[in-house]
């Protein structure tokens, strides 16, 4: 964790505590998640969008800051973020997805699918989507790694990626320990694209993103417009210190963190998903039971049980940060709460905000 995004959980923590002690006097829900997420954005420079629904109704919706470094363009609603790792929840569902449709099985090896990794017969897509097979991450600050990775064959950089990837040394035994690993990810989309023949964006957009009305979702590495949001950095809290975020090559990560969407598309996401529109009871209680009783970690999401009011709710969730931004989604199961932030700044830790807005919403109950 590096000096601003340390100063900006404490100061989150400060804020929190400051908050539950004076009461939120304003007199309706919004009034108070919106004074919450005001403070987030007065003193410790917060732009983005914050969404909170309890299933398809928003309760809650506001922009903060502005879409650009230059300070030309307020946030609004409609706009496109770079997701980061909420994309891996996405990737894992598509490998499920696939599962059930007999098309591969999670104990297959990844030699089946990528020949080029058989002298690590092992691995299994399993040991991949949890983050155990040992298989090394990859760092997105990136004109170093990615000038690294252009010198391997292949004719893409996911094909790179794959080369650059198969040459690292594993961090342990595949199944013998946990490595939050981007490059695990990043080889699920080739398996992806190998079981179907499509690109891993095309089966995406035809099996979800269509469906689903999720419009404004998908792949584009490196498509910047009026209706994106700007990635951006943050060198301070001091409003005006915000500089161009470093360029990132989008397609190495790819299917641990290169996906866009918007808070409204990731609200259809996280409906359809809660709802079993998108995959069978029994896949989505594997993907959202913890394989491990150390870290929690399901299939592409993070299982905890926060305490509210003396009860515990389940809680599924995942975080993103790349270089200009920073991404929340979280939902709380039993009480079919989402919650969404999105922001073009990168080093913030949306987890004790989110869990804040949630108390918030249950203590109206």
């Amino acid at each position: 964790m590096n000096g601003f995004r340390w100063i900006h959980t404490m100061g989150v923590l400060i804020l929190l505590i400051f908050s539950i002690t004076n009461g939120f006097a304003q007199s309706t829900l919004a009034e108070r998640l919106d004074a919450l997420c005001l403070e987030e954005h007065t003193w410790m420079g917060f732009w983005g969008v914050v969404l909170v629904a309890r299933g398809e109704d928003i309760l809650f919706e506001k922009e903060y800051g502005y879409a650009d470094c230059d300070h030309s363009r307020p946030i609004h609603p409609n706009l496109k973020f770079r997701i980061a790792s909420i994309t891996k929840q996405i990737t894992a569902a598509a490998i499920l997805k696939l599962s059930e449709e007999n098309r591969l099985t999670l104990q297959d090896p990844l030699s089946k699918y990528l020949p080029a990794f058989s002298k690590h017969p092992e691995i299994t897509l399993y040991q991949l989507l949890t983050h155990t097979s040992g298989i090394v991450t990859l760092l997105n600050t990136s004109s170093e790694l990615n000038d690294r990775i252009q010198t391997y064959p292949g004719e893409t950089t996911l094909e790179k990626t794959l080369a650059y990837l198969h040459e690292q040394p594993l961090r342990f035994e595949p199944g013998e320990g946990f490595y939050y690993s981007n490059g695990g990810y990043a080889i699920l989309s080739a398996v992806i694209e190998k079981v179907t023949g499509q690109s891993y964006a095309d089966y995406l957009k035809k099996t979800f993103f269509i469906p689903l009305g999720m419009t404004d979702t998908g792949y584009d590495p490196n498509a910047y417009d009026e209706s994106w949001a700007i990635p951006c950095h943050r060198l301070s809290v001091e409003p005006d210190a915000v500089e161009p975020a470093p360029w990132v090559n989008r397609d190495i990560p790819y299917g641990a963190g290169g996906l866009y969407s918007t808070a409204r598309d990731l609200l259809k996401w996280s409906v359809a998903l809660g709802k079993g529109e998108l995959l069978q009871p029994e896949t989505l209680r594997l993907m959202e039971t913890p394989q491990s009783e150390v870290y929690g970690n399901g299939l592409g999401v993070f299982i905890e049980h926060p305490p509210f009011n003396g009860i515990r709710y389940r809680l599924v969730f995942h975080d993103g940060a790349t270089a200009g931004s920073s991404t929340h989604l979280s939902r709380y199961v039993d009480k079919d709460l989402t919650i969404v932030i999105l922001s073009n700044l990168d080093d913030y830790d949306f987890t004790m905000l989110a869990y804040q807005l949630a108390k918030i919403v249950f203590s109206e109950e």
